[in-house]
């Protein structure tokens, strides 16, 4: 819960967090986020889709920050995402 909060406190400074991102390029990833959120921006999500081609997201309609993961999407999106592995 409030995971920004001390990141807004404190600034960003010293955080490169798409770098830190660029580093599971050789895992496999999935990003759920919810269409409200406040904390992940639409903007923010497409640029890490883009970093990470091969990413797999999904935006969960009318929830907020962060999606249960009980949502049927969602729930559809983790079956899809973990059946391969």
């Amino acid at each position: 819960m409030r995971l920004v909060k001390p990141l807004l406190a404190n600034g960003t400074e010293g955080y490169n967090l798409l770098a830190l991102f660029a580093a599971l390029r050789a895992t496999p990833v999935l990003l759920v986020r919810g269409e409200r959120s406040d904390v992940l921006h639409a903007d923010a999500f497409e640029r890490m889709g883009r970093l990470l081609p091969d990413t797999r997201r999904l935006t969960v309609p009318g929830v907020g920050h962060a999606p249960s993961l009980s949502e049927p999407l969602a729930q559809e999106a983790i079956d899809e995402f973990l059946r391969p592995l």
